[in-house]
């Protein structure tokens, strides 16, 4: 995944005029990647078996994907999600969500490792999405950097 995609167009300034003047930040960017399932969308059947063992998140292609992924709208504007869980080492589930006019995917849930289900609250203007789920994996961490606010 492109990070520079999920990073708001204002990412690289922001103006806060309300911070306190000289404080430091500290900053780290971790890289994440992994397989993905098919999309789906709320009361679309399920894809796929699962295999009878699983698969690492980093080997090619996608047999770590997650699999057999329903998406169940609920009456509270709410959708549960369910998955078969394909891969050996995932550090949890990213579940993706593509609202209607828009070309791409963005992050919008996290889970632990070994989860197979989660809730969403969609808001207005997410109802009729597209969603998949994807076994994350970390790449390692960025080095540190530091900005002090108010030496512009």
């Amino acid at each position: 995944m492109d990070r520079a995609a999920v990073l708001p167009a204002l990412a690289a300034h922001l103006p806060a005029p309300d911070l306190i003047p000289e404080t430091p930040f500290f900053y780290r960017v971790r890289d994440f990647f992994g397989p993905v399932s098919a999309v789906v969308q709320p009361g679309s059947p399920a894809h796929a078996a699962p295999p009878a063992t699983a698969v690492p998140v980093w080997k090619p292609g996608k047999a770590a994907a997650p699999a057999d992924v329903t998406v169940v709208p609920a009456e509270d504007a709410s959708v549960h999600f369910t998955w078969a869980d394909r891969s050996s080492d995932e550090a949890g589930f990213l579940v993706e969500i593509r609202t209607p006019g828009q070309a791409g995917f963005v992050p919008v849930e996290i889970t632990d490792s070994d989860t197979t289900t989660c809730a969403l609250s969609l808001l207005p203007d997410e109802q009729g999405s597209a969603f998949r789920v994807r076994a994350l994996y970390y790449r390692p961490l960025s080095p540190v950097v530091d900005r002090t606010t108010g030496q512009d």
